[in-house]
């Protein structure tokens, strides 16, 4: 799987190196309201966050936001196995 920097970059944004603590922060123009120096990528957290429009989130969370993908293709662009749970509020026959 592509780590968030790589797909923040690959949706045409490059970013700069400003930290080399806790793996890494990269800093660049933010890709929701255009703002030149607040949007920060933390890849060893798969996390970015804007401190100015303040939107923040990780990898998922971006395709699915920017790109407008859904859930299952965004795990399918991933190439990982969706985590879905279900949960029934059906009573079974056996106590109605």
């Amino acid at each position: 799987m592509m780590n968030i920097l790589e797909t923040i970059e690959n949706s045409g944004y490059v970013y700069k190196k400003v930290s080399s603590g806790q793996g890494g922060e990269y800093q660049g123009a933010c890709p929701y309201c255009g703002g030149t120096d607040r949007f920060s990528i933390l890849p060893e957290k798969d996390h970015f966050v804007c401190r100015g429009c303040k939107k923040a989130g990780d990898s998922i969370f971006f395709m699915m936001d920017f790109h407008k993908k859904t859930y299952m293709e965004t795990c399918a662009h991933f190439g990982i196995r969706p985590e879905i749970t279900f949960k029934s509020s059906r009573l079974s026959t056996e106590s109605r």
